[in-house]
């Protein structure tokens, strides 16, 4: 799995894009959690031969979370009935990134 933050269209507006692994089960999406925070969906984009395209806005209050928090929790369902699996990404560096991509 990979997650990304990238620039959009509009002026100091950013989205969080993950990559999880194919032949996920796309009914219950994929999901986030920035340490113990709110659970937030993302938005199905498409499946590639590299995985499942996933994006969310970043809204002013995820990206203060982003930046003070130590981990994001990816989840996603392998089947309708499967145990979800969770992958973590460490937040490390998530200032330092978004100072460089001018939308801190």
């Amino acid at each position: 799995m990979r997650a990304t933050l990238a620039p959009l269209g509009a002026p100091k507006k950013i989205g969080l894009i993950v990559v999880a692994p194919l032949g996920i089960f796309l009914g219950t999406g994929i999901a986030g959690k920035i340490d113990e925070g709110e659970q937030f969906n993302f938005v199905l984009q498409r499946c590639t031969q590299r995985g499942c395209v996933a994006a969310t806005e970043v809204s002013d209050s995820m990206k203060a979370a982003l930046v003070k928090g130590n981990r994001l929790v990816v989840g996603f369902k392998p089947t309708a009935n499967g145990k979800p699996v969770q992958l973590g990404v460490s937040l490390k560096g998530v200032a330092a990134g978004l100072k460089a991509l001018k939308v801190n």
